[in-house]
């Protein structure tokens, strides 16, 4: 192999390295900007779920006091009943 031929295999050699460099640097900005972007869609999904946890527990408990008032409505619905079949009772011996 001359000099000239060696001289060229390695500029060769070194201007493969650069272009590997620079295509490895584009690699890791790729690289970079798309674990950054998954990691703002787990943020945004895991701010999703918080707000449906909070939505969740306030449904749960409005379900709960509607069923403490249905509970309250029924007991003055009985204690009516009872007072109008009383009224009517009374009514009905004064006949």
């Amino acid at each position: 192999m001359t000099d000239e031929e060696l001289k060229n295999k390695m500029e060769f050699i070194v201007e493969q390295q650069a272009q590997f460099t620079a295509k490895i640097g584009i690699l890791e900005d790729v690289v970079t900007r798309l674990a950054n972007s998954t990691l703002r869609r787990f943020e945004k999904n895991e701010d999703g779920i918080n707000d449906l946890d909070v939505k969740m527990t306030a449904l749960v408990d409005a379900q709960i006091n509607t069923e403490n008032r249905m509970e309250e409505l029924a007991g003055a619905q009985a204690a009516l009943m009872a007072t109008f079949e009383r009224f009517i009772n009374r009514e009905n011996s004064k006949s």
